[in-house]
């Protein structure tokens, strides 16, 4: 089982009132001298002495612990004694999913600068900074004290608590409190190891010692080495299926332009000699459409009531396709017969009546 050092620090934590080492279910009081010389690599937990602690129950909306940390000043700004005191605030505990109510603490920074500074002068990186009161047992329905060392403790019901002077302690007794023996704050003590209050939030939270962010930095760095190998790994092998594919798209478009152009014997630009033969099929639509709609209009014009509607060239079919209007079903026969008479071969579509003509689909090709 691990160790856990604990420390009592005074009021403005500018010294140690004393120290206890928490072996399993083993307890030794740590002389003060010998602090600096101690070797400890387990959990280190400051006990501050309660009277430098104000805690307060207050309701927050249902956000993450970071961002209650960052409403709390204007929460608690009519709470607060001075504005000239720069204050550190922390959230005492775990939230309560149906309790919207939050126990927080506030203290000076400059007492928690204190508690750092002292620490830090005994070589001891604090894992847990709580109020000494905030080790009293909670969670009934009534109030607990207990008197330690000329001051007196309480732990409220709702989880908060306080700590005053013994003198003080006559004007605030409550005959429904429960009183604890003072020989029961060694197991109050105990509730340091695993205690959820912790002082040490924000901008007091505890820093990685540089020997983890080292190994952090080292493994990072062969994750990200590992990762750029595997990168060009995959690039070579995504050019590689690449040049690949292209040399079966190129032998597909061969064979593809072969089959379209069998008069072209050699291939020497294949982009460049099918724009070619595009650009001559064009200019044989062009003369074909030119052919067809001469046809057309002349057969227009020998009819008296004939109105060409739309007129639109099929090159895929080499077809005329129109939309004719005529004052009758006789006259659209008679037109037909003229197309077919110039050689034209006709084919009619469907017709419809409209404003009291006849609109006829007639499709005209060359034989």
């Amino acid at each position: 089982m691990s160790r856990t050092l604990i420390i009592e620090v005074n009021e403005d934590a500018s010294s140690v009132v004393c120290a206890t080492l928490l072996d399993g279910d083993a307890a030794s009081s740590i002389e003060l001298d010998t602090l600096p010389d101690l070797s400890h690599d387990g959990r280190t937990v400051v006990v501050m002495d309660g009277r430098s602690v104000a805690v307060h129950t207050v309701e927050l909306p249902a956000v993450d612990d970071a961002k209650a940390r960052k409403i709390l000043p204007a929460v608690l700004d009519d709470k607060l004694a001075s504005n000239d005191t720069r204050c550190h605030m922390a959230l005492m505990g775990e939230q309560n999913p149906d309790d919207p109510s939050r126990v927080v603490a506030i203290v000076a920074c400059s007492v928690m600068d204190n508690v750092l500074g002292l620490m830090q002068g005994l070589s001891l990186s604090p894992d847990c900074v709580v109020p000494d009161f905030m080790l009293l047992p909670s969670g009934g329905n009534e109030p607990v004290q207990l008197l330690r060392e000329e001051r007196l403790l309480v732990r409220l019901p709702d989880g908060s608590g306080y700590s005053i002077e013994e003198a003080s302690a006559g004007l605030l007794q409550d005959p429904g409190i429960k009183t604890l023996d003072s020989k029961d704050w060694a197991a109050c003590l105990r509730q340091a190891v695993s205690c959820s209050a912790n002082l040490l939030q924000g901008a007091y939270a505890p820093r990685t010692s540089i020997r983890v962010s080292l190994l952090w930095w080292r493994r990072s760095a062969l994750l990200v080495g590992l990762a750029l190998l595997l990168g060009a790994v995959n690039v070579w092998y995504e050019a590689s299926e690449n040049f690949r594919r292209a040399d079966q798209m190129y032998e597909n478009a061969e064979q593809l332009f072969r089959r379209v152009l069998p008069d072209e014997t050699r291939i020497v630009n294949m982009e460049v000699q099918l724009r070619r033969a595009v650009a001559a099929r064009r200019r044989q639509a062009g003369g074909e459409f030119f052919v067809l709609s001469n046809q057309v209009l002349r057969a227009v014009q020998a009819g008296d009531q004939a109105l060409l509607e739309t007129m639109r060239y099929s090159q895929e079919n080499g077809e005329l396709v129109l939309d004719v209007s005529f004052a009758s079903f006789a006259e659209s026969t008679e037109f037909k017969s003229i197309l077919e008479q110039n050689g034209m071969q006709v084919t009619e579509g469907s017709s419809r009546q409209e404003s009291g003509r006849v609109v006829s689909e007639i499709r005209v090709r060359r034989p």
